[in-house]
């Protein structure tokens, strides 16, 4: 036994050497500015290092301590990895994403599946509310000779439940858009654009929605702009959507926002379909900085605004649209074809911007669109808007 006390003694010298080494690491990395693996997309600004006399002596602590949260070495190297052994070896799912079958990835915020499942319906007051939010901004708006029209987006869930859980498809139930629209047939000359059967219909010949991202992809936004034209043909004859024929195909890569949410952006990516009018875009986008364009002098919409303007020569209406992040999702690049001026905000619709764009914009048309997963709050009422809903027939 004697002569294995010299190896155990190198031994126990070596795993401490190699222990003290492995934990310094991520300290020399830092240091270093060693990097390993694929780097990290984060939608925030890493904490910065602290000055002293800048930072309160007492938050001190805590903003170094922030500080090296953010910048540890390997960081992202450790993230990764923890990510990839639990979400893509193990399939398991995050608070916000649920893994369906094969790579196709779920939104689960916004209560989404509570309301698949038909588990978080209105109340009465609740519809009620919805009612007479939307009649005010159609009555409103009919009596400057604008046309009014209420878009909703279909979760992707509603458009491809057979790629769910097992445990989640079964109990598939009636849903709050699906409420709505029955209310307002019965209740109201408010009419939802939903576009549930054309997506499903149309997801029999390509794939309308992004298997990594929660948003439908190219083609999907060309079955919406052909159910939203569908209605506005109605009012405006001259509007009509383009076949797929006139739209040239390419392929790109798309690094959905799902795959983001699991820190594996890179290991979901998908080639996808991108569609262009054969013959070039019609309609030009504008510089719409605050200090550029009119729309938004001198009634300054307050709040932060993210805008878009599109203009077509070669068209005669004009449109005023609040949107979502659906809209921003080739939407609006389509619906910009079919009007001379297109106003798209990415905001919900409230009484002083849209008294403000009607006044500046003219619109012949005013579309609100919302994904359904946003049903869950009704528009915003306003007395004017009451007004003139009660002086409607």
């Amino acid at each position: 036994m004697s002569t294995l006390r010299p190896w155990v003694r190198i031994a126990d010298v070596v795993l401490i050497v190699v222990f003290v080494a492995v934990i310094s690491l991520p300290a020399a990395g830092m240091l270093l500015g060693w990097r390993l693996g694929p780097a990290l997309q984060e939608r925030r600004a890493p904490a910065p290092l602290p000055r002293l006399g800048a930072v309160p002596l007492q938050a001190l602590p805590e903003a170094v301590d922030a500080y090296y949260r953010d910048h540890f070495g390997f960081r992202d190297a450790f993230i990764y990895g923890h990510n990839r052994l639990r979400h893509r070896l193990l399939r398991a799912s995050s608070d916000k994403v649920l893994h369906g079958r094969g790579d196709w990835l779920f939104y689960t915020g916004d209560r989404m599946f509570k309301d698949f499942m038909g588990l978080d319906p209105f109340t009465p007051e609740q519809l009620e509310a919805w009612r007479a939010a939307l009649e005010g901004r159609q009555a409103w708006l009919a009596e400057r000779g604008i046309r009014y029209l209420f878009v909703v987006a279909p979760n992707k869930a509603m458009i491809y439940p057979e790629l769910l859980p097992d445990h989640i498809r079964s109990f598939r139930g009636r849903s709050r858009c699906e409420q709505l629209a029955e209310y307002l047939r019965d209740h109201s000359t408010v009419r939802i654009v939903t576009m549930d059967e054309a997506m499903i219909e149309a997801k029999a010949r390509h794939i309308v929605y992004h298997a990594n991202d929660s948003h439908w992809n190219n083609r999907g936004a060309l079955v919406a702009c052909r159910a939203v034209c569908a209605r506005l043909h109605a009012w405006f004859p001259e509007i009509a959507a383009a076949a797929d024929e006139a739209f040239e195909v390419s392929l790109g890569r798309h690094e959905g926002g799902l795959g983001r949410m699991l820190g594996l952006e890179a290991e979901y990516a998908i080639d996808a379909e991108f569609l262009a009018p054969a013959g070039g875009w019609r309609a030009v986008q504008e510089d719409v900085s605050p200090e550029a364009d009119y729309l938004w002098t001198p009634n300054r919409i307050t709040g932060t605004v993210s805008a878009e303007v599109r203009t077509n020569a070669a068209a005669q209406r004009r449109l005023l649209m609040f949107h979502d992040s659906f809209g921003r999702y080739h939407l609006n690049e389509l619906l910009g074809e079919h009007f001379s001026r297109s106003v798209f905000l990415f905001r919900r619709s409230d009484f002083e911007s849209l008294r403000t764009l009607v006044e500046a914009a003219r619109p012949d048309v005013v579309i609100d669109e919302l994904v359904e997963r946003s049903l869950q709050e009704p528009l915003e009422t306003h007395p004017e808007w009451e007004a003139a809903r009660r002086r409607r027939p």
